[in-house]
């Protein structure tokens, strides 16, 4: 919490990231640890240890220091991003949040991705208590929303829209459903990270890779009960 300045601390929902630990694995939990603090095996945390000769981004897209955050903001992940977008949008019908929620937390991310503001039409559109809860998470960082810090007034929109849809559902674990799914996010570009670091195939063929690993981890995250029984046992570990 020292890293957020006191004014703002309040702002986020804490205990939604309690919630949300509980429904990790111990691999995603270590990996979510070391991604936000950065210490994650980044070529700035690497140069700091002296096993690489350069802080740099090593997927040559011109940044200086590459780090936990700019593993997500590289321009070399955009159609991944397009594509983890879409999956975050579908995952969010089929469980009932709130359209405006998600549209808007794939917009905030997007622009942060981009280094670019979104346009006050574009939000005040969606709504006054969406525009405040977007305001709110742009206070606290859109990098933070990847990172599983939300602002509290999404709980609120959430829990204001499942009473819309006469829901029973609690909007408390969906919310914390919604960070895991975001700490997927960053566990995806990390990946796609890794993979470039090791290219053993053709470009064509990386692209391709990569695109079917996006699919297959959702599907995986989905459930494996909708595979046919005989292949189950392929997807036992997430890939």
């Amino acid at each position: 919490k020292k890293q957020f300045p006191r004014r703002y601390q309040r702002h986020i929902d804490w205990s939604m990231l309690g919630l949300a630990a509980t429904r990790m694995n111990h691999v995603k939990a270590s990996f979510i640890t070391k991604f936000v603090a950065n210490h994650g095996a980044t070529a700035s945390r690497l140069f700091q240890r002296g096993h690489v000769a350069s802080p740099e981004c090593p997927r040559g897209c011109g940044e200086s220091i590459e780090d936990s955050r700019h593993v997500i903001k590289c321009p070399r992940g955009d159609e991944t991003w397009i594509k983890l977008a879409s999956i975050l949008k579908s995952w969010g019908r089929k469980n009932h949040m709130a359209p405006k929620l998600t549209d808007s937390i794939i917009l905030g991310i997007s622009h942060w991705r981009h280094g670019s503001k979104a346009k006050g039409t574009s939000i005040t559109r969606l709504g006054q208590d969406i525009a405040d809860a977007y305001r709110d998470q742009t206070n606290i960082g859109w990098a933070c929303v990847i990172e599983g810090r939300l602002s509290t007034r999404w709980l609120d929109i959430q829990t204001r829209y499942l009473q819309s849809i006469r829901s029973r559902a609690s909007p408390r674990r969906l919310i914390a459903a919604l960070i895991t799914k975001l700490y997927d996010v960053a566990w995806d570009f990390w990946q796609l990270r890794n993979f470039h670091m090791n290219p053993t195939e053709s470009p064509a063929e990386q692209k391709a890779i990569a695109s079917l690993r996006v699919r297959i981890s959702h599907h995986w995250r989905r459930n494996r009960r909708f595979l046919p029984k005989r292949y189950r046992f392929l997807f036992d570990d997430p890939p």
